[in-house]
């Protein structure tokens, strides 16, 4: 039973309802495709400039020749070929000597490897034939000019660097995302280094979405702590938004006499407000567009925080950047039942583990937004749709691979 008592929007809602009142937009620049563009996202189409291969060449050491020379060649009736020395062009029964990589004349459908070829003078035996495209490497196989290498929107990898050098070009155009603030709210939290005292906690969330929009690609600054104070969270935010596009907000999301985040939220006007999430755990959660920017109130349980982030603000976010962000998806078997509320999406951690040539996933913990070590221990994630009532042991399936 849902035990929140505002109305619970679903996470599809929520970013196709927030994306009509925001305004914020990636700015493009050009940066030189080196080490420092990794993990940029391409704000354009890269297109190939040239073929590759750009030439036929030959995929081992040996001669260049004509197939059709070698038809009826044997051991008992090799077939003589004179080696030329113009590489450019072939005649009938003539053949190139050339080395792994070596441009070959386009007469030429095959490279006969050194080891199959007998040398004399001037000339060659061979003797056995060959398929026409043996041993070369067609111009044009692996890359057509024209043709689409990488996507706008996706993330540069060292792969990525190395294809765009291939193709001669220097510079490219990337997204430049805005700049994003975080602080966290409540009188209980202690900084990390401070002496421990009875009845607080450290401040792992804060540190969580830190880091999570880092590895997302955006600049990230901290700003620290404020305390549970409604008129002090409403200025901070107010503050913030004078300078940053996206702000966060951790802690004092729930209903709580010190709960005051949602409050302070909600006086600042915002165009679109949503206080309650139709997922599992994170329903306390809130998102609201102020002016055209973007607010989130996350809640103060880093689990709930991770599962608000992973299905409220990564989609919404690569939706209005369209900006592509992936991991592998593979199907694993559930090692137990896992019960599903409907009208939930909800968002379950589970280890991967690979025996005799199958996948399976188990489910770390079902319940608890505060339980860090899933965080560790799981290295996927499973997302239940809001119209699923759950999987039984043994169903196939997908998660998301986060870590090997």
């Amino acid at each position: 039973m849902n035990k929140f008592p505002y109305k619970l929007t679903p996470p599809k809602q929520v970013v196709n309802e927030a994306i009509r009142y925001l305004k914020i937009k990636p700015t493009i620049t050009t940066v030189e495709a080196t080490f420092n563009a990794i993990e940029l996202y391409v704000a354009e189409n890269i297109r190939a400039v040239m073929d590759i291969p750009p030439y036929n060449r030959a995929l081992l050491d040996g001669f260049a020749c004509r197939s059709s020379d070698l038809v009826y060649a044997s051991e008992e009736s090799p077939v003589v070929l004179k080696v030329s020395m113009n590489s450019s062009k072939l005649r009938p029964r003539e053949c190139v000597k050339v080395n792994t990589g070596d441009k070959v004349p386009e007469e030429a459908d095959i490279v006969v490897p050194k080891e199959y070829v007998m040398e004399y003078g001037d000339g060659i035996a061979i003797g056995r034939s060959f398929p026409p495209g043996y041993g070369i490497g067609r111009r044009g196989e692996d890359i057509r000019k024209g043709e689409v290498i990488i996507s706008v929107g996706e993330r540069l990898k060292p792969w990525h660097i190395a294809l765009i050098s291939s193709q001669g070009i220097k510079t490219i155009k990337v997204y430049k995302l805005p700049k994003v603030a975080v602080f966290s709210t409540g009188s209980e939290i202690l900084e990390p280094g401070e002496p421990y005292r009875d009845g607080m906690v450290y401040d792992s969330t804060r540190r969580l979405v830190l880091s999570y929009l880092r590895w997302m690609g955006f600049p990230v600054e901290d700003k620290g702590l404020v305390p549970d104070d409604e008129v002090k969270v409403y200025l901070k935010f107010k503050e913030l938004l004078a300078e940053y596009d996206i702000v966060f907000s951790t802690g004092g999301t729930s209903l709580g006499e010190r709960d005051y985040t949602v409050k302070a939220l909600s006086k600042l006007k915002p165009e679109y407000m949503v206080h309650g999430f139709a997922i599992k755990p994170g329903r306390p959660g809130a998102i609201a567009v102020v002016e055209g920017k973007l607010v989130f109130a996350l809640s103060g349980f880093p689990v709930a925080a991770l599962s608000e982030l992973e299905l409220v603000f990564k989609p919404l976010v690569l939706k209005l950047f369209n900006i592509k962000l992936r991991h592998p998806k593979i199907l694993a078997k559930l090692t137990r039942r896992i019960p599903s509320q409907p009208g939930i999406v909800e968002l379950y951690r589970v280890r991967v583990w690979r025996k005799d040539m199958e996948y399976y996933a188990e489910p770390l913990m079902l319940t608890g937004s505060g339980i860090l070590s899933t965080l560790i221990h799981g290295n996927a994630l499973l997302v239940i749709p809001e119209d699923s009532t759950g999987y039984d042991e043994g169903d196939l399936v997908e998660v998301e691979l986060i870590s090997w």
